[in-house]
């Protein structure tokens, strides 16, 4: 994208301040800069609860984290939702639960994209990158045990579904949900350290 190009160069002389709520053109300028070696620093301004306005948040929206640092949010959200289990009980802990297993799902399916198909096609991006095919050759059936383990979890407490009547089983405790978290971690990692060989 030329917008994209001519404002990284413009940042690598003099500060230069993006407003967007565009998430293609925000992926674009940021893999602009990374590839150009251009630090930044990103906000994420939101509507909160109770029609608070003009909520910021350090660091890119959602939707534009990697993996990598997706787990290192969920790994942090994991410690409220543990403090909240041991101070104020299940019922509170409950909701909070639940949005981690839905962002957690979210993350495997980055983590598909991202690190097992080592972006060759990614969300957002125009182009498809069919050199880095070479790399996923390595793809076994230990990987699609994983995900298709870590995926069913998350879909049957990230709340987008009605529980039959007969199902059984409280939430998982904050132990459990941690060892969740853990496994994608985990998964992604030995990925990571097999293709560096």
């Amino acid at each position: 994208m030329s917008v994209t190009r001519r404002l990284v160069e413009e940042a690598k002389n003099r500060q230069v301040i993006v407003f967007t709520h565009e998430m293609v053109f925000l992926a674009a300028l940021v893999q602009e800069a990374e590839a150009e070696g251009v630090n930044y620093l990103a906000h994420t301004l939101w509507r909160g609860g109770d029609l608070q306005t003009g909520v910021v948040d350090q660091g890119l929206p959602w939707a534009g984290l990697t993996t990598k640092k997706r787990i290192g949010s969920l790994k942090e959200r994991w410690q409220k939702a543990d403090k909240i289990f041991r101070t104020e009980g299940q019922k509170d802990y409950e909701p909070l639960a639940t949005r981690l297993y839905a962002d957690l799902r979210r993350t495997w399916e980055r983590a598909v994209e991202e690190v097992l198909l080592e972006n060759v096609v990614q969300r957002f991006r125009e182009s498809v990158e069919t050199q880095r095919l070479k790399r996923i050759s390595d793809v076994c059936d230990a990987d699609l045990s994983a995900i298709k383990a870590g995926m069913t979890k998350c879909s049957k407490w990230e709340g987008g579904h009605d529980h039959s009547i007969a199902s059984s089983g409280p939430m998982p405790n904050p132990s459990e949900l941690e060892k969740d978290i853990e496994a994608l971690d985990d998964w992604v990692s030995g990925v990571v350290k097999r293709r560096e060989k």
